[in-house]
């Protein structure tokens, strides 16, 4: 199919198309333009294009490679992720293009600042960062099942949301202290993930950020923000302590949920709400405090924690127990100080 005039958004989705080319007239593609083209396995770019939106080619997985024109000035953000199925390989852009580049099939911004697009098909199993990259776009590593090591430069500064989600066989991850926060499901269902280290401060910590981690056995939170999201830290099967740092006042809707193996939990003093299934189905925790100043805990929070034997009661701002799982000692007062075993 030959296209000679600006493409509206989702115009030619699910369509049976198996070759494209955008003819040198197309200034514009709006986003979803080609979404779901199964069969779309050949795409050519004329020069004259000067203008892609998001996901143009959302699950449309069987294109092998792109190549971009001098022309095109303003990519969007996951402008080419083409979703969970993709054999994309590699990124070609003419060596004019005054706006991005592409190395070794990698897609980034001319000045090598941002890294756009990892091609998730790529054959590799380790990629190293270039060092003058500061931002990782959102997805932009999304589903590289391949990458088992993802080394990241000291000058990062931003990691998008879903960056790094579904790199199912990541087994480590350094995060310089440069950066920012961790974003929404930036680390999303990395099955193997395993060694995490974080910055030692940080501004958020995104929702389903590490969420089904599963060979994370030890997970220290940094500190400088003051509530954990809804399921940061979940699904985590192996996890078995969690240090969760002063300043956090809200543990929210699911926060800590489905990790089995966590015995113990101490809360920080800051701590003053506790919220929907935030420990839900945390089927080995034995016992936790409640800070003196915690106003509220829902009737769920504790939902399934069946081990839960003792619920250590620092403060009197709670007058109702009915969120005290059946077979659980509520106990005034501060948690004994830990005896160093494990």
């Amino acid at each position: 199919m030959r296209i000679d005039r600006d493409v509206r958004s989702q115009e030619f989705g699910y369509r049976k198309i198996r070759a494209l080319e955008i003819g040198k007239n197309v200034r514009t593609i709006g986003d979803r333009a080609f979404c779901e083209c199964h069969q779309l396995r050949k795409v050519v770019f004329s020069e004259g294009l000067e203008s892609v939106e998001g996901f143009i080619f959302q699950d449309s997985p069987m294109i092998p490679s792109i190549s971009l024109p001098s022309t095109l000035v303003d990519i969007k953000d996951d402008s080419f992720f083409v979703g969970s199925d993709g054999i994309l390989e590699s990124f070609d852009v003419h060596p004019e293009n005054p706006r991005y580049c592409s190395v070794d099939g990698v897609l980034f911004t001319k000045d090598m600042k941002t890294l756009i697009q990892y091609p998730q098909n790529k054959e590799a199993d380790s990629y190293a960062v270039p060092d003058a990259v500061e931002t990782i776009s959102p997805d932009a590593f999304a589903y590289a099942r391949k990458l088992n090591s993802i080394s990241l430069p000291e000058g990062l500064r931003k990691i998008g949301s879903g960056a790094f989600e579904w790199c199912e066989s990541l087994e480590s991850i350094s995060v310089p202290d440069g950066v920012e926060g961790i974003p929404s499901y930036a680390f999303f269902c990395c099955y193997s993930l395993g060694d995490v280290v974080l910055p030692k401060k940080l501004d958020y910590l995104g929702s389903e950020s590490f969420c089904f981690c599963n060979r994370i056995k030890e997970f220290d939170i940094p500190p400088g923000f003051d509530q954990l999201d809804y399921a940061a830290i979940a699904g985590c099967e192996s996890l078995e302590r969690v240090t969760i740092p002063e300043g956090i006042r809200d543990v929210n809707n699911s926060a800590l949920m489905d990790n089995p193996r966590i015995r113990s939990i101490r809360l920080p003093q800051s701590v003053t709400a506790i919220w929907e299934k935030a420990f839900s189905r945390c089927t080995g925790l034995e016992d936790i405090n409640i800070p003196p100043d915690v106003y509220y805990v829902s009737d769920d929070a504790f939902q399934g924690c069946e081990s839960l034997r003792r619920v250590y009661v620092e403060g009197d701002k709670l007058e109702d127990m009915y969120w005290v799982p059946e077979g659980a000692a509520v106990v005034r007062g501060r948690p004994p100080a830990p005896t160093g075993k494990k």
